[in-house]
């Protein structure tokens, strides 16, 4: 719609929205009479009212006229597009690090004290090698520190730094006569040129090929200060050059005598230059660069809207003349229900209008804390508009049809708006690997693994071990073989008897719980106390997964007016007794507690690890395996399992292959045990010398994996 003008143009009479809309009134008005009323009296009533709401009605049309962002702008009118997935192209569009000049440039431009810098990658073994040139008043030591600090948030899955090394640079000496301006000190002039010096000696891999001392004069004679060049030679044991190799850098002088080749003259006086604040402002020339590639973009221009105070109705009642407005008899009341009617549409579209940014908002922080029906539905839809906007699927139809954890239609939405949240940067850093120099992995993943685990709504975080979830409620678990249908079991056996005949099992029934808070946790301790296998600390692994299900328990009554509450197994035969009682209703909620439970410990059970074998055996490159968890319900299923493996067949860069590794309670304890040595010997290298071995510990203990997938994209 275009956009709104402070003044309103006046329209045509025929072709005014109130005067179609009182045309088609009364047309309308004649129509159902039968077209016999033709008595048209300005003072009807009818006449009146049908006037004083398509009135209301023009106000609307003019409230609900603006542009969409009119209505999207904050309190303050700004517009935020991030806030409701639009996120700016240079997010969207944004390539993260990948080539070796992408990686040079990032040094460049955020280290000081690089003079020039070369990367090498090495395919067989999938490691960078940085040979630097740095400025004389830096340590070799900090710098490689910072190299390495610098890769580590920029690096990709499957490869590694292998060293970071001081360079052999081409010393070339500096020789010129220089005539500067009047006023300007000498030794910031001086440093200048330097630093020109520097810059183009050390400019991108693609400028490098044709670098002749004429392309660096050219450059050299806009240096502020300078007027002329009297002379002017890059000299290589006394031998001006006249293109540069890839290795030259400038000899920056240290003392006075490093300067006995360099002249600067104010008219016929020479120029005294003071080394100390000569290297001062070069060292200064050094940092600007990173502050400058450090400042941040300015921002684009994006949509910018005004607020409206449009939301208020006052109602039709009021344009009527004083005779029609309700009085304290009956009809009275009855004509003021009828004119309400008019108002509630109205306000209700008004309503519609001011929770448009909540409804299409997918920020955190304007959740409700309810969706009604309706709502949902609509958010969908605008969450389905994203996926389609940025190729992506937040509801995935195997997700969805494999709803075994009970999701909520609400729960639904929240846990696409998370994935979404993030999907611009997960689209651009699909192949950005763990930060391996932070050790606290609570927010520190590849990027595979945050996608994989927000489109699932699990934590994506490296710092969450599973297998700590079932000993924080202080059980264990224990799997049944399939085949092993003879009693003597841990768990509370029943043989199929009378009682377990039809007529005497009751189906639960679904009860409501608590949402959360403090009585949540009562229920849960009503629930520890009621059911004995709690005492025990031991749970079965089909009781564990099958028990999400509220249909697989059954109350059973049995002799003496008592009634058991029973679990039917589904992996192997039989029934579990999991406590007993008279009350029939205490039973059903008991079932009702356990199933919400173990639905919270099987989401919390899920995750996924991400092992690259080369940051250990350079013999191993382009290969990323992942590890799962296997005792979950969903990640129990063959078809679950087939779906992840294709999901992380397609995150994965084409380059890199694998294996998908589902592994039981036990061996995933061992394996998180072995990870989390193995992240800490990237930080304490007193653990460094032990990489290779627990390397090859994990995959020793991943040979036991109940199932094993490859990733590798047979297409």
């Amino acid at each position: 719609m275009d956009e709104k003008e402070p003044y309103i143009e006046q329209q045509d009479a025929q072709d005014a929205l109130y005067t179609r809309l009182q045309r088609q009134t009364l047309e309308t008005a004649q129509r159902l009479s039968g077209k016999v009323w033709t008595d048209y009296n300005p003072h009807d009533p009818g006449v009146t009212l049908g006037e004083a709401a398509n009135y209301a009605l023009t106000e609307l049309d003019y409230k609900l006229g603006f542009s969409l962002v009119d209505y999207l702008v904050d309190t303050d009118s700004s517009f935020d597009p991030g806030r409701y997935g639009l996120f700016p192209a240079a997010e969207v569009s944004a390539t993260s690090v990948v080539t070796v000049d992408d990686y040079r440039r990032l040094f460049m431009q955020e280290i000081p004290g690089l003079i020039n810098l070369q990367m090498d990658f090495n395919p067989a073994t999938n490691g960078y090698a940085v040979s630097v040139v740095k400025m004389p008043c830096y340590d070799d030591e900090l710098l490689a520190r910072r190299i390495a600090s610098l890769y580590q948030q920029h690096r990709n899955l499957s490869e590694w730094l292998e060293r970071v090394e001081p360079a052999e640079a081409e010393a070339l000496s500096f020789e010129a006569e220089i005539d500067i301006e009047p006023g300007v000190d000498a030794s910031t002039v001086l440093a200048r040129i330097f630093w020109c010096i520097l810059q183009y000696l050390s400019g991108d891999a693609a400028e490098q090929k044709n670098r002749t001392e004429h392309e660096l004069y050219k450059r050299l004679c806009g240096v502020e200060g300078v007027k002329y060049y009297r002379t002017c030679f890059l000299n290589k044991d006394g031998v001006p050059q006249s293109r540069f190799a890839d290795n030259a850098t400038v000899a920056i002088p240290r003392d006075r005598a490093d300067l006995k080749g360099i002249h600067l003259y104010r008219g016929n006086t020479k120029a005294e230059v003071d080394v100390a604040l000569f290297q001062e402002r070069l060292r200064g020339l050094c940092l600007s660069r990173r502050a400058r590639a450090g400042k941040p973009a300015a921002p684009r221009q994006t949509l910018t809207g005004q607020r409206h105070a449009i939301y208020s109705h006052p109602s039709i009642a009021g344009d009527l003349p004083g005779c029609y407005r309700p009085g304290p008899d009956a009809a009275d009341r009855s004509f003021s229900t009828y004119v309400s009617f008019f108002d509630w549409v109205i306000a209700a579209g008004l309503e519609e209008a001011r929770e448009l940014p909540q409804l299409l908002s997918i920020a955190r922080q304007d959740e409700p804390l309810h969706y009604t029906g309706r709502a949902i539905d609509l958010k969908s839809a605008y969450l389905d508009f994203l996926d389609n906007l940025y190729g992506v699927e937040s509801q995935p139809s195997w997700l969805q049809e494999e709803n075994c954890y009970g999701e909520t239609p609400e729960e639904t939405v929240r846990r696409r708006m998370a994935f979404l949240r993030n999907v611009a940067r997960l689209q651009r850093d699909r192949a950005k690997g763990r930060n391996l120099s932070v050790a606290d992995g609570s927010r520190n993943c590849a990027a595979v693994k945050e996608w994989f685990c927000l489109l699932l709504g699990l934590d994506p975080g490296d710092g969450h071990f599973v297998c700590n979830v079932l000993p924080a409620n202080n059980l264990r678990l224990f799997e049944q073989e399939a085949d092993d249908r003879w009693p003597g079991r841990a768990d509370s056996f029943l043989i199929d008897e009378l009682m377990l005949q039809a007529e005497h099992v009751h189906g639960v029934e679904h009860i409501a719980l608590a949402a959360g808070g403090k009585e949540k946790v009562r229920e849960y301790d009503e629930m520890r106390a009621a059911l004995p296998f709690f005492h025990e600390n031991l749970i079965g692994g089909d009781l564990f997964r099958n028990g999400t299900n509220l249909k697989n328990y059954k109350v059973v009554k049995v002799v003496g007016g008592e009634y058991m509450l029973l679990f039917r197994h589904i992996e192997t035969v039989g029934w579990t007794n999991l406590g007993h009682g008279t009350d029939v209703r205490r039973l059903f909620r008991l079932a009702n507690l356990l199933r919400r439970f173990l639905l919270e410990l099987n989401r919390a059970s899920e995750t996924l690890y991400l092992l690259e074998p080369v940051l250990a055996d350079g013999a191993r490159p382009f290969e990323v395996d992942a590890v799962l968890p296997a005792w979950t319900f969903r990640f129990h299923r063959p078809r679950f399992r087939e779906a992840c493996c294709k999901l992380l067949r397609s995150l994965l860069p084409a380059h890199l292959g694998g294996k998908v590794y589902w592994i039981r309670e036990p061996e995933m304890r061992k394996f998180e045990l072995l990870y989390q040595q193995l992240m800490r010997s990237f930080v304490d290298d007193k653990f460094a010398r032990y990489r290779r071995a627990l390397v090859d510990t994990i995959y020793d203990v991943l040979e036991d994996a109940e199932q094993i997938q490859d990733l590798n994209d047979a297409d």
